[in-house]
C-alpha cells in the first residue's frame, strides 16, 4: 500500500518509483536506472507546481505577480506533460490547459493519473500496487478513525501513543489546530511531540492535561535550552541528534526532564533535521513534514565521479545501549516512519531484549563489561534494513568521514522479505474470570484485568433435564476468546445444582464481558471537553467544517 496524499505526494510517488526500480532490478540494470531517473524527473515539476499553487492559494502573491506565477506553473506542467507523453502513460493529462483557464488545479488527480499509469507496469512485473487517495484537501498520514483506533488499541495493551504535531504552522492554520487535536485529546492521546513554540503555548493553554514533548527539530542542544522549556510545561525533550553522551547526561542531571534519544534508524545530514535544502531545491520544506531527501542524491564536485556526498549511514547503538541507560536516557526513539512492519518488529524486538538484558545485569550487581550482543542477533538487526551501512552517530564522535555512505552497499535491501514472523504473534492481555451458575438465576460473569473489574449477567440458568453442563466443558467454551485482545489466565467456574445453558448463551455472555471490560479500560484514558474559551471554540468550529488541518501526524515506532 503506497499512500498518496496532497501533503506528501511527490515524496510518495518518488518512493513508489524507487521501490519499483528495486523490484525491476532483476530484469536488468538499464530498467532500474530508467525508472529511478523517472522518479527524479517527476519530482521536480510536481514539487514546483505544488509550491507555486500553494503560494497563490495563500493569497500572499501580489496581483501583478500572479501572471508570472501562472506562466511558471504552465511551464512546469508542460515539462510534466512532455515527460508523460514520452512514456506513453499520461496522454490525457492536460494540466496546462486547465491552469490557463483558471480552473481549480487538482494536484491529487495529477498524482492519481500518474500513479495509475504505472499500475500497468506493476502488473506486468507482478508487483501489487494499491492507491490510497485522500482527496484534494490537506490530510494527515493516518486518518482520524485510524488514529483513534490506534490510541484505543495501545491503551488496551497498557502502552502509550504519542503523536507528532511537529511541523511549523502557518498563521492561517492555527485556528484549525483546536478542532484537529480535540478528538485525539478526548480519546486519551498520551502526548504530542511538537517543534513550533507557538503550538506548544497553544496546546498548554487549550489542552492543559495533554503532555507535550519537545521534538528533536526544536534543536535543544544544551542544558539552558532544555531548562527554558520548563516554563512551557514541557515534560520530555528529544534533544538534537548531534549531542554527545556527556552533554545528554548533563542535561538530564541538571534539568530533571525526561530524555528521549534516537537509538536506531536514518540520520539527517542537516543539524537536528532542520534542513532547508529540500525547500530551496523543490519547494518542499523538511520543517513542514515534506522533505524530499535531497541528501540521498548523488552530487559531483570538480568534475569528479558522482557520489552520495551527504548521505549519512543509519544509526545503530545496540552495542552502546548500557552507556545510554547509564547516562539517564528515559526513552529510546527508533526512527521508523514509512518502514515495513518487518523492520519495526525486528528492531523493536532487539532493543527491548537488550535493554531488559542490561537492566537485569544491573540488578545482579554486574557492570557494563558483562553486556554482550550475540553475533546472530546483530546480523538479524542489521539485515532488517541495509541501505547505507551503520554507525553509532554522534554519541562518541563529533563528525567524521566514516559516518558518510558514499555509495549504497551492493547487498542493500529494505527488509521487505517473504518471511513475516510478526504476523504469527498474537498479543492478548491476560484476564481473570469467575463464572457463576445457579438454577433459576441469571448466569453471572465477573472479569478482571489489573485493578479493573466488570460484572455482567446472561440468560437464566435452567435445570438440566438430562445431562447437566460439565464445568470443564463450560471452561473450554468460555476460553474461546478468539481474535479479541484478551485471553483468560485464571477462570473459576461455580455451579449450584444440575445446571444447563445453551452454548450460544455462553458465547454471548463471554462477548458481553469482554466488551464491557474493553470499554471500561478505555474510559480510564478518555477526557472530557478541553479547557478553552467559548469564543475560541466557536471560531474553530466555524472554520473547520469540511477541512482538516495540514499538520504532519505520523506514528513513530
Amino acid at each position: 500500500k503506497i499512500p498518496v496524499t496532497s501533503d506528501d505526494e511527490m515524496g510518495y510517488l518518488a518512493n513508489m518509483l524507487n521501490y519499483m526500480a528495486e523490484k525491476l532490478n532483476r530484469n536488468g540494470e538499464y530498467q532500474r536506472h530508467f525508472i529511478a531517473n523517472i522518479s527524479h524527473d517527476f519530482r521536480s515539476p510536481l514539487t514546483s507546481i505544488k509550491g507555486y499553487v500553494e503560494a497563490m492559494l495563500d493569497g500572499t502573491i501580489p496581483v501583478e505577480m500572479q501572471g508570472k506565477y501562472l506562466n511558471i506553473i504552465s511551464f512546469e506542467a508542460n515539462r510534466l506533460e512532455k515527460l508523460t507523453r514520452s512514456l506513453l502513460t499520461l496522454n490525457d493529462l492536460d494540466v496546462q490547459k486547465r491552469i490557463m483557464h483558471k480552473q481549480k488545479f487538482d494536484i491529487n488527480q495529477t498524482i492519481k493519473t500518474t500513479a495509475e499509469a504505472f499500475e500497468g507496469e506493476c502488473t506486468k512485473h507482478r508487483i501489487r500496487l494499491e492507491l490510497i487517495l485522500s482527496g484534494t484537501e490537506l490530510f494527515v498520514n493516518a486518518d482520524m478513525e485510524q488514529m483513534l483506533s490506534a490510541i484505543d488499541y495501545a491503551h488496551l495493551h497498557g502502552r502509550k501513543l504519542y503523536m507528532t504535531v511537529n511541523t511549523l504552522l502557518k498563521d492561517r492554520e492555527m485556528e484549525e489546530l483546536y478542532a484537529y487535536l480535540l478528538p485525539y485529546y478526548r480519546a486519551g492521546l498520551d502526548g504530542v511531540i511538537v517543534q513550533d513554540i507557538g503550538v506548544v503555548k497553544y496546546i498548554r493553554e487549550h489542552f492543559p492535561k495533554m503532555p507535550v514533548h519537545a521534538s528533536t527539530q526544536m534543536t535543544i542542544t544544551n542544558t539552558l535550552g532544555a531548562d527554558h522549556l520548563k516554563q512551557y510545561g514541557i515534560t520530555r525533550v528529544v534533544p538534537a541528534r548531534e549531542l554527545s553522551l556527556g552533554e545528554i547526561r548533563d542535561m538530564k542531571r541538571q534539568t530533571g526532564l525526561e530524555m528521549e534519544c534516537f537509538v536506531h534508524g536514518a540520520l539527517c545530514y542537516c543539524y537536528s533535521g532542520q534542513c532547508l535544502l529540500s525547500s530551496m531545491i523543490g519547494g518542499r520544506s523538511g520543517n513542514r513534514g515534506q522533505c524530499a531527501q535531497p541528501c540521498r542524491l548523488p552530487y559531483q564536485i570538480d568534475g569528479k565521479k558522482p557520489a552520495d556526498l551527504m548521505s549519512l549511514k543509519d544509526l545503530c547503538t545496540i552495542d552502546i545501549l548500557p552507556e545510554l541507560i547509564d547516562a539517564g536516557v528515559d526513552s529510546f526513539k527508533i526512527e521508523g516512519r514509512m518502514k515495513q512492519p518487518e523492520y519495526v518488529y525486528t528492531v523493536v524486538k532487539m532493543y527491548r531484549k537488550y535493554a531488559d538484558h542490561y537492566l537485569k545485569l544491573q540488578k545482579e550487581g554486574k557492570d557494563r563489561s558483562a553486556y554482550r550482543v550475540s553475533e546472530a542477533d546483530k546480523r538479524e538487526l542489521l539485515a532488517a534494513y541495509q541501505r547505507r551501512g551503520y554507525c553509532e552517530g554522534y554519541y562518541h564522535q563529533h563528525n567524521g568521514r566514516d559516518m558518510i555512505s558514499l555509495k549504497r552497499p551492493k547487498n542493500a535491501k529494505d527488509g521487505n522479505t517473504e518471511e513475516k514472523p510478526w504476523q504469527d504473534i498474537k498479543v492478548q492481555e491476560k484476564i481473570n474470570g469467575i463464572l457463576t451458575f445457579s438454577v433459576g438465576k441469571r448466569a453471572k460473569l465477573t472479569v478482571s484485568y489489573g485493578n479493573i473489574t466488570v460484572e455482567c449477567t446472561g440468560q437464566e440458568v435452567q435445570e438440566a433435564q438430562k445431562q447437566p453442563l460439565d464445568p470443564k466443558r463450560i471452561e473450554k467454551q468460555m476460553r474461546k476468546t478468539g481474535n479479541t485482545e484478551f485471553v483468560f489466565d485464571r477462570l473459576k467456574i461455580h455451579t449450584e445444582g444440575n445446571v444447563f445453558l445453551p452454548m450460544q448463551a455462553l458465547n454471548e455472555l463471554r462477548r458481553e464481558g469482554i466488551k464491557e471490560l474493553t470499554e471500561k479500560i478505555q474510559m480510564q484514558y478518555r477526557r472530557e471537553e478541553a479547557d478553552c474559551e467559548t469564543e475560541t471554540k466557536k471560531t474553530v468550529e466555524k472554520n473547520s467544517t469540511g477541512k482538516e488541518c495540514s499538520i504532519s501526524a505520523s506514528v513513530q515506532s
